[in-house]
């Protein structure tokens, strides 16, 4: 009996551990085969989606997953899901990496009827082939800028270190002097050398052996990369918010201005502008508003006011325009006091409102607005009846109507042809330099500005100096504000340029859109005329590192190096603005210029603001000033002589005879760029119409003194952006690939 009961406990234990060993392995076989089906979800999905990702993190495979695999009961063996593609920074550094993610998940039934999941979650890491590895990038050789030359070469005063690219079918040397290389030159097939072909000679390095490789082409410009870098800004300035196409109103740009600190973080600032020409400022009067609902009757408007009406057809009167849920699409006219809110006689400002003027009625307390077309003018009775085109839109900005005694501005904004008088240089010539037709838009390689009316105050940062004069409206669109550094950052400027100049403190990249379309502000509502800004980085003034020498030197490497970076990717240009930190007026107050940092130009180059210069001498008569008969030929932008400082137009300006030499481009970065931006514009001809004459100048800007970062080898700017094969697939190499940690 003793040995039964004995023999059952010693049956019963090795059943159960038997058990138990079959649940293990049933449960480490599930865990086997999860990760499998895991990492076949990456395979399938992730691995060959990773090189197009363009923007921002996407999921491939949601939660209820894919199938995958049978057993031999033709059971599906599980499945994979949540496959997820992405984008970061790798731990403590700036480095981007792309990941995949997918999780495998396997159900099973236990002996004793119990279900089971197992889940597996695999990575698959990938790192790029950014541009920061090249000092100088060219996607052609081509010279670039307003009525740039035939060509434009590499010479004695080129000296660059590290990796230099061309995808170029052209490279020129220069018949006055070789360039230096200290590193490599790569260039593409078909390859033609022009100019003195004996500068091949001296492309060697220290063993004799020549540093000029033969590469496949590089695509440019990144658009994918460069749409994952504004998909991970940290901070967006949003400049276009005033750019509406709404019928009736105007549109209007806006500045955006990053000032790097010294102590970290920086200040950003935003001013309205508008690009000449610009239209006769409205005529703006202050009323009350005159609600009633009831028939009209007499005196039609309240004395100091005015009001809305429409016709009621029930009543068969006039009423109120306003009826809720048709807002003011039913007014007929406007009736208003020949008295302001003030109790002003503006009779003689009403009697300036003409038929065919935008009219806006704008709330002084809300976001209210209504606009529509002036159709006729009468005066009567102490007060004026302005006639609504109900054949054109009325536009109303709110669902709720104005209410008794609010606070308004009439204003009309004119028809073509009239131009303010108070905006100086406020003709087509000095800011565009194409064919007025009113279908050619600036392209990158034109006339670009920056120094709009809200840079011609004495303090543009401050909201109450800084004011359109005829309208006592603030330029600051947003006010100087500060932005502490919490780490690897990127500021998008969506819509619009940026100007940018200060210490940088922290690890940073710049990017703005390529361009935005906009209605010119002197066309008529009705047949708007359209144009472009481009996306343009303005360096208004020195961008250093904290850390740097006094030279501007960033620390190297091998000494250390330097925690600081700083990347500008521009959706046109980046510009060396006409300023006098830059050296502007031939170094009138300034000279040379610091740059630390990577420079990318998507869609243009990195440029000297030559075109606006202070040249005037009868050696080249027209360097500085448009043509405005035939703008595609223009040089200048007639506004050089009037900067640096400040004069008004009807001044002589100053100008500085046969030469505007502004020193040296101290650069230590990389530059990235479309095509060759001139920094130095010499004999430049002023009259490039075949057979026509050719006045020449000195020097108009710099002299380069370029400088590779070797930093930017293991610390780029943060999300900067990466090479690509001519499908647009992003250059990858494996990182690492398994179950995620943990796991």
């Amino acid at each position: 009996m003793i040995f039964a009961f004995v023999s059952m406990l010693i049956t019963v234990a090795y059943l159960g551990n038997s058990l138990t060993i079959n649940s293990q392995e049933r449960f480490r076989f599930a865990e086997i085969t999860a990760q499998y089906i895991a990492e076949a979800g990456l395979n399938k999905e992730a691995a060959d989606y990773l090189p197009y990702l363009e923007g921002a993190d996407t999921t491939l495979v949601g939660e209820t997953g894919v199938n995958f695999g049978e057993d031999t009961q033709g059971n599906s063996l599980g499945k994979y899901k949540n496959v997820f593609c992405g984008t970061q920074l790798e731990e403590n550094s700036t480095h981007k990496e792309f990941y995949g993610l997918s999780t495998g998940e396997v159900s099973y039934l236990t002996p004793n009827g119990k279900d089971v999941t197992v889940e597996r979650t695999a990575s698959l890491i990938m790192t790029p082939i950014g541009f920061e590895e090249f000092m100088y990038f060219t996607n052609d050789e081509e010279p670039f800028g307003p009525n740039a030359g035939a060509y434009v070469s590499f010479g004695d005063s080129d000296v660059l270190e590290g990796r230099v690219h061309t995808n170029s079918p052209t490279v020129t040397f220069s018949n006055y002097g070789c360039p230096e290389f200290t590193g490599t030159l790569s260039v593409t097939e078909p390859i033609s050398y022009e100019g003195d072909s004996s500068c091949l000679n001296e492309m060697v390095d220290e063993d004799g052996e020549s540093i000029i490789d033969t590469v496949s082409a590089i695509t440019y410009p990144p658009d994918n990369s460069a749409n994952i870098l504004r998909a991970n800004a940290k901070r967006t300035f949003t400049a276009d918010d005033l750019i509406t196409f709404v019928p009736n109103r105007k549109d209007t740009l806006i500045m955006t201005e990053i000032e790097f600190a010294e102590t970290g973080g920086y200040y950003a600032t935003q001013w309205w502008y508008l690009i000449p020409p610009v239209a006769a400022a409205p005529p703006e009067i202050d009323f009350l508003y005159d609600f009633n609902d009831g028939p009209a009757g007499f005196p039609p408007v309240e004395t100091n006011s005015l009001r809305l009406i429409r016709f009621d057809e029930d009543g068969g009167y006039l009423t109120d325009a306003y009826v809720s849920g048709e807002e003011y699409d039913n007014a007929l006219q406007v009736w208003i006091s020949n008295r302001d809110i003030d109790g002003n006689n503006v009779s003689s400002l009403l009697a300036n409102f003409s038929p065919g003027d935008q009219i806006e009625i704008e709330s002084q307390e809300s976001d209210k607005m209504v606009s529509f077309e002036l159709l006729s003018t009468t005066m009567t009775f102490g007060s004026w009846i302005f006639q609504v085109n109900t054949d054109e839109p009325i536009v109303y900005t709110s669902d709720i109507g104005f209410i008794n005694d609010e606070a308004v501005t009439l204003r009309g904004i004119g028809g073509e042809g009239e131009l303010n008088v108070n905006v100086p240089f406020n003709a087509f010539e000095f800011f565009h330099n194409h064919a007025d037709d009113g279908q050619t838009m600036c392209s990158t390689r034109g006339f670009h500005h920056f120094d709009y009316r809200y840079w011609l105050c004495d303090d543009r940062y401050d909201p109450e100096d800084c004011k359109e004069e005829e309208t006592d409206r603030s330029y600051v669109y947003s006010d100087r504000t500060f932005y502490s550094y919490t780490g690897p950052e990127v500021i998008y400027v969506k819509g619009g340029p940026a100007l940018v100049h200060g210490t940088i403190n922290g690890q940073y990249t710049v990017v703005t859109d390529d361009s935005v379309e906009y209605r010119r502000h002197d066309s008529t509502l009705g047949s708007p005329i359209y144009e472009q800004i481009w996306g343009n980085i303005w360096i208004i003034g020195d961008l250093r590192y904290e850390d740097s020498y006094s030279s501007g030197a960033v620390i190297h490497p091998d000494n250390g190096g330097t925690n600081n970076v700083l990347g500008l990717v521009a959706g046109g240009n980046v510009i060396l603005a006409n300023t006098r930190e830059n050296g502007a007026r031939n170094r009138y107050q300034g000279i040379n210029v610091v740059i630390n940092g990577a420079i990318m130009a998507l869609h243009g180059a990195f440029i000297s603001h030559y075109w606006q210069n202070s040249v005037n001498s009868t050696l080249c008569p027209s360097c500085a000033i448009p043509n405005a008969g035939q703008p595609w030929f223009s040089l200048g932008d007639g506004r050089g002589g009037h900067r640096n400082p400040v004069l008004p137009e009807t001044s002589g300006g100053n100008y500085t005879n046969n030469i505007d030499y502004r020193g040296f481009v101290n650069l230590w970065g990389s530059i990235v760029q479309q095509e060759r931006g001139y920094m130095m514009r010499n004999s430049p001809c002023s009259n490039p119409i075949p057979g026509g004459d050719c006045y020449t100048s000195d020097d108009i800007g710099y002299n380069k003194n370029y400088n590779y970062d070797y930093n930017l080898i293991d610390k780029p700017p943060p999300y900067y952006p990466d090479q690509s094969t001519v499908d647009g697939a992003i250059v990858l190499r494996l990182k690492s690939y398994g179950l995620v940690a943990g796991e």
